[in-house]
């Protein structure tokens, strides 16, 4: 028996009368649908979604409760086209309108599965930038946000034109324009598109990072951070010194960071009036001035010059620290040990001088 049929038996007459092309019955069973749909979807997001989130935090993969968090992040916009369309598809409506519906449920559609890849992508470089981090510290997921955001309007864009597709528009033809088009702001965008492929080069090839010290040419500096264009790098001087991606990797850079130990090697002079016993005692002070100081490794100290006003000694010596303040705390302890050291057994530091013998 059709539910026309039962109507008619049981004598409700204005269920049968017509509006718009539909009997007043047809529109109470698309109510129906449209409330057992939304209802549906209802129990399902608060019922099931809840019961499967329990069940993904006693897993020990992440990747379903990243799954079940997206699901549950789905809107009522959904749910309520979603009904709608299963709704209407017992009318008798025109063409026009039944395409209208259509579309926007499909737009809907598109939208939402754009909006899942995007999530997924998200969670997939947050793990990736997780998993660095842990490795290094001092990592800069620049570089990663950038490609995050790029895969982003990639995913929109790739959406935009299925839209486009199903509204009949031509997508070949257009895809075709953004090409010659593409080509034209390729052009237009040289210098910034160079400096974007030199991150890539800085991300992949790791000549520095964020807190390493370096020296480009005549500047130096602590970087602080690497950009999409251009790296940022505190002086010491304390102002922000901005070079682009590009002019680093076209220029020779000095990694201090990357220093496991400083190799420090300087000179002095003492006066000829020192005798041998005294250059003998200069030679075993500094020996054991730099043997004495943490962090430090003695490579040799030599008597090694008759300089012009001067008995010049060479000392080579190794600091097991990369950091540049500490090389300077070593080297001025050594400095005062060394002048403390010679007052002690009577030898003078030499300066330039020069004595003019008269022979009578």
């Amino acid at each position: 028996m059709t539910l026309e049929t039962y109507l008619e038996q049981e004598s409700y007459p204005f269920l049968q009368e017509v509006y718009l092309g539909n009997t007043v019955a047809d529109y109470f069973l698309a109510a129906g649908i449209f409330f057992a749909v939304l209802l549906a979807l209802f129990i399902f997001k608060r019922g099931i979604i809840g019961q499967l989130r329990k069940v993904s935090t006693k897993t020990k993969t992440s990747i379903d409760d990243a799954l079940i968090s997206i699901i549950n992040s789905y809107n009522w916009p959904l749910y309520f086209f979603v009904s709608l369309y299963g709704s209407v598809q017992v009318l008798n409506l025109s063409s026009r309108l039944a395409g209208w519906f259509q579309t926007v449920t499909m737009i809907v559609v598109v939208y939402y599965v754009v909006y899942t890849l995007e999530k997924l992508v998200e969670y997939s470089f947050q793990r990736i930038v997780q998993k660095r981090i842990l490795q290094d510290r001092n990592f800069d997921p620049a570089i990663l946000s950038f490609f995050e955001k790029l895969i982003d309007v990639l995913l929109y864009l790739g959406g935009f034109l299925v839209v486009l597709q199903n509204l009949g528009f031509n997508v070949t033809t257009l895809l075709g324009g953004l090409g010659v088009g593409g080509i034209a702001i390729a052009f237009a965008l040289q210098s910034v598109l160079g400096d974007v492929f030199a991150s890539l080069s800085i991300f992949f090839d790791k000549p520095f990072k964020s807190g390493d010290f370096i020296v480009i040419g005549d500047d130096m500096g602590v970087v602080e951070k690497i950009g999409i264009k251009s790296t940022r790098i505190k002086t010491l001087q304390g102002e922000e010194l901005v070079v682009s991606n590009k002019e680093l990797t076209e220029t020779r850079i000095h990694n201090y960071k990357q220093m496991r130990e400083r190799r420090i090697a300087f000179t002095f002079g003492i006066t000829y009036d020192a005798t041998a016993k005294q250059i003998d005692q200069v030679n075993q002070a500094v020996t054991k001035i730099i043997d004495d100081i943490e962090k430090t490794r003695l490579d040799r100290v030599h008597f090694f010059q008759f300089g012009d006003s001067a008995l010049t000694f060479e000392v080579v010596y190794f600091i097991e620290d990369s950091e540049y303040n500490v090389y300077m705390d070593i080297q001025q302890q050594i400095n005062l040990a060394i002048k403390k050291q010679f007052e002690k057994i009577g030898v003078e530091m030499a300066y330039p001088t020069q004595t003019v013998y008269v022979k009578q």
